[in-house]
């Protein structure tokens, strides 16, 4: 082989590895960002391969498709980890080459608050990010409503029995109604179950049609916020009825 020959082949074996090489280096930087939104709600991007500012944008979406409100990204690392911790008056993002790291500097930068959710996106060396603070709304640091539906059965008719079902909260209530009923009779059901939505500071009316059968009810209702934004219940109401 020629001197030129040998040349022109170590150019190409180059090239060669070279265009080997790339995908493995592209894979060597991961994002991962968290979104906060100011009533609590909490979106994350992970293992963003694109760049920080991708993986903020995918936070943010997130969180807003969440049911969060003016959601901003409060944290994002590349080949790092990202943390959120919430205080007593704001929310606040920490960033770190590991998760106890960033985990650390979310508490520290909230002043001993919650720590909510962490993450971590490494393919390679860290090489930071950002982190920031978020106010939080009077209604994210408000306790959630517990107590806010009230329900009795009206006086069984000849063919009609009401429940009727209060609502004392500003969230409009989904329920779920369930009656047992422990008869011989096989004219009674023995179980019934209706969904029906009680309106916020409102009232609702749940009507039954049939004939009496002297029949004990065993009926439990379970009411949520229909937005699904509060998790825990709106109210739940345990009572028996004979009709």
């Amino acid at each position: 082989m020629s001197s030129k020959q040998l040349i022109a082949a170590l150019a190409a074996a180059a090239v060669a590895a070279l265009v080997v090489a790339a995908p493995a280096h592209a894979d060597e930087e991961k994002s991962a960002a968290i979104g906060f939104g100011a009533n609590g709600v909490i979106g994350v991007a992970e293992n963003v391969t694109t760049s920080q500012e991708d993986a903020r944008n995918q936070a943010v979406a997130d969180c807003t498709n969440r049911g969060g409100i003016r959601c901003i990204s409060i944290a994002n690392a590349t080949n790092g980890c990202v943390a959120v911790a919430v205080g007593a008056l704001s929310a606040n993002g920490g960033i770190g080459k590991t998760r106890e790291i960033a985990e650390q500097m979310a508490r520290d930068a909230s002043k001993g608050g919650v720590l909510k959710l962490s993450t971590c996106s490494i393919a390679g060396a860290y090489t930071g990010g950002g982190a920031g603070s978020s106010a939080l709304e009077a209604a994210a640091l408000a306790p959630p409503v517990t107590n806010a539906i009230q329900a009795s059965f009206g006086d069984p008719g000849l063919s009609t029995l009401d429940f009727n079902v209060t609502n004392t909260s500003a969230l409009t209530a989904t329920c779920n109604y369930t009656a047992t009923a422990n008869s011989l009779n096989p004219l009674v059901p023995k179980k019934t179950t209706r969904q029906f939505n009680v309106p916020a500071n409102g009232n609702h009316t749940e009507s039954f049609n049939g004939a009496p059968t002297l029949t004990s009810y065993n009926v439990t209702l379970s009411c949520k916020d229909a937005s699904g934004k509060q998790k825990e219940e709106l109210g739940h109401v345990d009572t028996s009825v004979l009709w």
